[in-house]
């Protein structure tokens, strides 16, 4: 009460971001870790996982359940992801947050801009979909419903400059969280690994039907390695968004032919005490980049995916590491070439040759230097802080 009026209480500013899938979850935990520590007061909510959980956003939902690849696949998952949806429009439409941040995952982001817009909620997007590969005529819906696109790829910026969309460059969120939490030697010792034997890694991917898909193969790849060189070691990063369950089948088969060191959340640490990684396509190939690591991309959805991506994709590699190079520097095995035959037979000749490995090296260097500096979360934070000023 001031001079006989009531003053209300200011509602505290609202931001909603939602990700979709376990890259997302870590950019967006890292993106409202900064967005708090330049102005500690404001309010998020989203849907994520355990990253942004611990930064301090306010889940409305998990990520785990919506972290599928493929079109087949999606459709198992129609339930969750359409409930998901349902909620969130209803967020938006009832607390009406003051800004809406969208992190990549964009059948389900843009239809949620859209609504956004219709609410007048401006729309900050957050990793762009990768539309430059395929589907480009989406560029529509994007800048009708998108007020500023953030990228982090150095080729996107001139994609999206021509359709007159604000668009910032902010370099690539990773360069900023990609470091081990151990030096190479005390990695050997907390995970049991020789140092003087060859250690390959493996990471399988963060989706459900990734693991389905492309573990199998990258299975029957170990045993088929172990067979003509019994010293070599694996060690497997498992996903935030994948459970132990999910993979023990797999472990199991292989049990009396070779041991598999199973962790989880140290990722990092597994690429970086690696000689070679195999990896699922995906954000993981920009992951191994920054830590200089040789990799092999193994990459393989069910038939139906497979054969309505190659009729509508439109980039020359899937690996994001290809395309930052702009060539193919990591060699790609996809669908039926992902098997464990192929997979083993090149996993041992990039072991047996050094000179592969160094070349492979110094490429990762130059995709280093292309994803820009550090800082690009906290240039991404002041950018959203601008944005609620306007």
């Amino acid at each position: 009460m001031f001079g006989g009026v009531v003053i209300a209480a200011l509602a505290p500013t609202t931001i909603l971001i939602v990700a979709g899938e376990a890259s997302g979850d870590l950019h967006g935990g890292n993106l409202a870790r900064e967005i708090l520590a330049l102005r500690h007061h404001i309010r998020i909510s989203g849907v994520g996982g355990s990253q942004m959980k611990k930064a301090g956003v306010c889940l409305l939902q998990s990520v785990d359940d919506m972290a599928v690849v493929g079109i087949s696949e999606v459709l198992f998952h129609w339930h969750v992801i359409r409930q998901t949806f349902r909620t969130l429009a209803q967020f938006i439409k009832t607390e009406h947050p003051d800004l809406v941040i969208l992190i990549d995952y964009p059948d389900f982001n843009l239809r949620l801009a859209k609504i956004a817009k219709k609410e007048g909620i401006k729309v900050l997007y957050y990793i762009s979909p990768q539309i430059w590969a395929w589907r480009s005529w989406r560029i529509k819906t994007i800048v009708r419903n998108v007020d500023t696109m953030l990228v982090v790829l150095p080729f996107e910026r001139a994609f999206y400059e021509k359709s007159g969309l604000d668009v910032r460059f902010i370099g690539h969120p990773l360069v900023d969280s990609v470091e081990p939490k151990f030096n190479k030697d005390d990695a050997y010792s907390q995970f049991k690994i020789d140092p003087g034997r060859p250690v390959i890694g493996i990471l399988p991917g963060s989706r459900h039907g990734e693991i389905r898909h492309i573990l199998p193969q990258m299975m029957g790849a170990v045993k088929k390695i172990v067979q003509n060189r019994p010293d070599t070691q694996f060690v497997m990063a498992l996903a935030p968004t994948i459970h132990y369950a999910e993979i023990e089948p797999y472990l199991l088969e292989l049990k009396d032919s070779a041991q598999i060191h199973c962790l989880k959340d140290c990722t990092y640490d597994i690429i970086h005490l690696s000689d070679l990684v195999l990896v699922c396509s995906g954000t993981a190939t920009l992951e191994i980049a920054l830590l200089n690591t040789p990799m092999i991309l193994v990459y393989r959805v069910s038939p139906l995916s497979y054969i309505l991506g190659k009729l509508l994709i439109r980039v020359p590699s899937i690996g994001l590491v290809n395309l930052v190079a702009g060539k193919k520097i990591v060699p790609e095995l996809v669908q039926y070439r992902a098997n464990p035959k192929e997979i083993a037979s090149l996993a041992e000749k990039i072991l047996e040759n050094s000179q592969k490995q160094k070349i492979m090296r110094e490429e990762l260097v130059k995709v280093r230097q292309k994803l820009g500096s550090a800082g690009s979360s906290k240039r991404a934070a002041t950018i959203a802080l601008e944005m609620l000023d306007r």
